[in-house]
């Protein structure tokens, strides 16, 4: 799974999720394994653009999942998210979902330090009910 956290005009926030496009569009270079990848589909993302544009909006967190892996910030995350030692997009957070027997087991943000995208770990909703709740 892909897609955007994003703040409307309003100052509410909203997740959209994209379709992730990886290995259907056929990028050259680009690894076609939508297990460990991403590519939020990019009609999806020039719509999301557009709309933001239009009503005073900005996206505020990329996420996307890794199955049957952790949530950490892989090579590819790191070479879509910088354009030589620089992010493409400095006040962007990248949220990575580790998914393991179809629950997400582990949620992560990535935020741009000034150096490198640095991680910290976010609890997964319901995990500490359902601890709480166990017999």
């Amino acid at each position: 799974m892909c897609g955007f956290v994003v703040r409307r005009g309003s100052g509410e926030l909203e997740v959209v999720p994209l379709r992730n496009a990886l290995g259907a569009e056929g990028a050259p270079g680009l690894s076609s394994d939508r297990r460990q990848g991403y590519l939020v589909d990019p009609v999806g993302h020039l719509r999301l653009a557009k709309r933001l544009r239009a009503e005073g909006g900005a996206l505020v967190a990329a996420y996307h999942s890794h199955v049957d892996s952790g949530a950490h910030f892989s090579e590819v995350d790191r070479e879509f998210a910088l354009h030589g030692q620089a992010p493409l997009w400095p006040e962007l957070d990248y949220l990575v979902l580790g998914v393991r027997a179809g629950s997400v087991s582990e949620i992560r943000i990535f935020s741009w330090n000034g150096k490198c995208f640095a991680g910290s770990d976010l609890p997964v909703p319901g995990r500490e009910n359902a601890a709480r709740h166990a017999p």
